[in-house]
């Protein structure tokens, strides 16, 4: 059965997988990128066919499952992209930029890192934003929650970051919690604008505003 389904001309096309993630061995994986092939029957029998004979031609067609032909098919598209990937990749490491042209590919480098953060530490408090860049400032001390009383633990720096985020949030600090340290964050929040790694978002709304700004009539925008 189709997990999902995309729209291919004017009609909707099933859609399935990604059954497996494959790399390359280009080095340590950072992201995972999702794409949609479009494939007709044809398409799917080509790449199915391929996968089987290089992989184990000895074995049983019939008794292929369901993963297995998927994983076939999407492994040799993945395959594919991936060599010549790396065949491009290689060209490119061999060939030396023109000075003029490196602002282009420093602007393309900065595209990718907006386009694909790269994944927090994972020393990180739980609650640090994935798309929040900045460390920790210590170990969890407080707990935040939301209006439904989901929450995560969290060190100073990330709990008011977090709590600043959330309408109607709250914190209380961990049990062995220094002194303080729930009326501290709860004390920076009220300076910080929601989502404060968004430093493009616009703030001219009040639900875009610090709880300070706010209080001082928007004029800090």
């Amino acid at each position: 059965m189709a997990d999902d389904s995309i729209r291919g001309g004017q009609h909707l096309l099933p859609a399935f997988g990604p059954t497996e993630t494959f790399d390359g061995d280009a080095g340590t994986p950072e992201v995972v990128v999702h794409v949609a092939y479009a494939l007709t029957r044809e398409q799917l029998l080509t790449a199915l066919s391929i996968g089987f004979t290089e992989v184990d031609p000895a074995r049983d067609a019939e008794n292929l499952t369901v993963e297995e032909v998927r994983v076939e098919v999407e492994g040799w598209l993945s395959a594919h992209g991936i060599i010549e990937l790396g065949r491009y990749q290689a060209q490119g490491q061999l060939t030396a930029y023109p000075p003029e042209a490196q602002p282009t590919m420093d602007a393309l480098a900065e595209a990718i890192d907006r386009a694909y953060p790269a994944r927090p530490p994972a020393d990180r408090c739980p609650a640090a934003h994935p798309d929040d860049p900045t460390p920790c400032d210590g170990p969890p001390v407080v707990t935040v929650l939301d209006a439904q009383t989901a929450g995560a633990d969290g060190c100073e720096h990330h709990g008011a970051r977090l709590l600043a985020s959330l309408e109607g949030g709250r914190v209380y600090p961990l049990p062995d919690a220094p002194e303080g340290a729930a009326i501290r964050v709860f004390q920076a929040a009220a300076s910080i604008r929601p989502f404060p790694w968004l430093t493009d978002a616009p703030r001219t709304e009040s639900s875009q505003r610090s709880h300070d700004e706010n209080r001082r009539g928007g004029e800090d925008r």
